[in-house]
């Protein structure tokens, strides 16, 4: 995961900021395919709707920001083509990669608190 909300949290220092670049919410998966403003309106509708059926919810208000929210609509191809579509948008910013430092933290592991050499 390398989302804002997900790094921020284990370093605060090279990510000091756990928002998303349309600056509204924390870059969350669920933030951005639900409601960033940096997505087309039409492909946050069609993934709310997606959404809505693979959790048996009324609406998309009532979607957890857990990760169990999207895993429930992972194997549905059309999910996992609206996914794909936002995750490719260039105004996003998103990275395509981090690199680890030798006194960074462990990103590997969670529960890890020890530099990459020594996880």
């Amino acid at each position: 995961n390398l989302l804002n909300s997900f790094l921020h949290h284990f370093n605060r220092t090279d990510y000091p900021s756990s928002l998303c670049a349309c600056g509204e919410r924390d870059q969350t998966p669920l933030h951005l395919v639900t409601n960033c403003g940096l997505v087309e309106q039409s492909v946050l509708e069609k993934s709310c709707q997606l959404l809505i059926l693979g959790n048996d919810t009324d609406n998309a208000e009532d979607l957890p920001d857990e990760p169990v929210t999207l895993l429930n609509c992972s194997r549905d191809p059309q999910f996992i083509a609206v996914c794909r579509e936002v995750v490719e948008l260039e105004s996003l910013q998103l990275r395509r990669k981090i690199v680890l430092r030798k006194n960074s933290w462990c990103f590997f592991n969670s529960h890890c608190l020890m530099s990459p050499r020594r996880c």
